[in-house]
């Protein structure tokens, strides 16, 4: 059956965070050896790039200097490293090549280096200083059971450095049900038949939206573009009649600001879904309320995303066990 193993990747994410929460006193330790860092790169590509961009949201949060780069971009364009800089490298594999060229020259500049990874045995694992191995264990194409697993390791880990406090992750196996068992056939029935879409957020939102993005391109070979999400009132919106955009709400400090956006950008003509915190919905064609208090509700808006993309891609005849064009691991010959 289409999509199967990838479905049956998703629904075992809840045991592997599971096991995540179980090896915080590893992830607490590393926190404690990296105590002195006045700076902090996340860096990764792809997938891993989103789990970085969301893991620098948590540190700026807690008040800490802290700036996603693309792993590509942090080498070919000469990101500055000042002392006492850590750089926090995620990647599933441990072997793709912009990411270990990244590492390797955040080390070369003085830099310290801690990896979260899924592979124990790569370029990435050897290099760095410290590296924290994820049990989510092979999976399809699409990074599912992995960035789950990163997510969960790259929270605590955040949260330790900085001292602030994780909210409560033991309820996240009930709550993984929940959204796995929401019905989400009118969500997809908007983004199937599309030409092109877009995804919005703000912070940790965006970082949601950017992933959302990154899998229905994948795997519903669906052309859509993440942006910050003021950033679609500048140009986009002249081309959004009739044109699915996804609002990732759930950051209920902007709760005012999506409901602005919404009503700007449905008066120029897309359909709009959104998810929104529990009992504070969004006035969006479809809005998904997601559950779970605080922080928690970023995880499990990650499983809703990840079925989102195996169900679309299903629905316009496409097999995301097996998407055209990706590999698990990138490497560039001779870059």
């Amino acid at each position: 059956m289409r999509g199967q193993k990838t479905l049956e990747d998703i629904a075992r994410g809840s045991a592997i965070v599971a096991k995540i929460l179980a090896a915080d006193k590893d992830l607490a330790n590393w926190a404690e050896h990296f105590q002195r860092v006045d700076k902090i790169y996340a860096l990764g590509c792809g997938s891993s790039y989103w789990l970085a961009f969301l893991v620098a949201a948590f540190f700026r949060r807690a008040g800490r200097d802290a700036t996603a780069v693309p792993a590509s971009e942090f080498f070919l364009t000469g990101y500055p490293v000042p002392r006492r800089t850590l750089a926090l490298v995620f990647s599933q594999s441990g072997e793709t090549t912009e990411t270990v060229r990244a590492a390797a020259q955040a080390r070369e500049q003085g830099a310290a280096v801690f990896a979260v990874i899924n592979r124990g045995a790569g370029a990435l694992a050897k290099m760095a200083d410290g590296f924290f191995l994820t049990p989510a264990g092979s999976e399809q194409i699409l990074a599912t059971k992995s960035f789950a697993a990163g997510l969960a390791a790259a929270y605590l880990f955040a949260h330790y450095l900085t001292g602030a406090r994780p909210d409560d992750l033991s309820g996240l196996p009930v709550l993984y049900e929940k959204i796995l068992a929401l019905d989400i056939k009118p969500l997809v029935r908007c983004l199937a038949p599309a030409v092109r879409a877009y995804s919005l957020g703000i912070g940790l939102d965006y970082g949601l939206a950017g992933e959302a993005a990154l899998k229905l391109g994948e795997g519903a070979g669906l052309q859509i573009t993440a942006l910050p999400a003021l950033e679609i009132s500048h140009g986009y919106k002249a081309n959004l009649d009739g044109v699915p955009v996804l609002v990732v709400g759930l950051q209920t400090a902007y709760h005012k600001v999506y409901e602005n956006l919404i009503r700007e950008i449905r008066q120029a003509g897309a359909r709009i879904i959104s998810f929104s915190p529990l009992n504070l919905p969004l006035a969006a064609d479809c809005n998904v309320e997601i559950p779970g208090p605080g922080d928690t509700a970023i995880f499990t808006a990650v499983k809703l995303l990840q079925r989102l993309a195996v169900e679309t891609a299903l629905a316009r005849g496409l097999d995301p066990d097996q998407p055209a064009g990706l590999a698990k691991t990138v490497r560039r010959v001779n870059f």
